[in-house]
């Protein structure tokens, strides 16, 4: 034991424990499952603001979509969502999942969703969904 340690023992407590600051993020919280969900659904929206948009220098962020978006707002999104039970496979629970929370995200989406999705780089099967 060095005198650190002394000190520090003989310290009033509660002094030092009005000092400490613990500064907790979202990505803390969030389990890898939840983690590759956000990251999906990052992509997802990414190739809804797709370079062919970008080549007509339409520049559109994701706040003019989604409304006080964030990767925060992904991330509480993805942890209210419920997992389903009795899925084995681990890809098909994924898609499940993301599925639901596109399907959210799209009830706070705009208007411009509706142009964006006739823009962007999806396949036909999603954008018939979208729309």
């Amino acid at each position: 034991m060095n005198e650190d340690d002394d000190s520090l023992q003989a310290a009033d407590a509660p002094f030092l424990n009005r000092f400490e600051k613990h500064y907790v993020r979202l990505d803390d919280i969030l389990n890898d499952h939840q983690k590759y969900v956000v990251n999906e659904l990052i992509g997802w929206i990414d190739s809804l603001l797709n370079n062919r948009m970008r080549e007509k220098q339409i520049l559109l962020h994701e706040t003019n979509i989604f409304p006080n978006f964030s990767e925060d707002m992904l991330g509480i999104l993805v942890m209210q969502e419920e997992w389903p039970e009795g899925i084995e496979d681990e890809k098909e629970l994924y898609k499940v999942v993301i599925q639901n929370c596109k399907k959210r995200l799209l009830k706070i989406a705009t208007q411009d969703i509706l142009i964006l999705v006739q823009l962007a780089d999806i396949d036909e099967e999603e954008s018939k969904w979208i729309t």
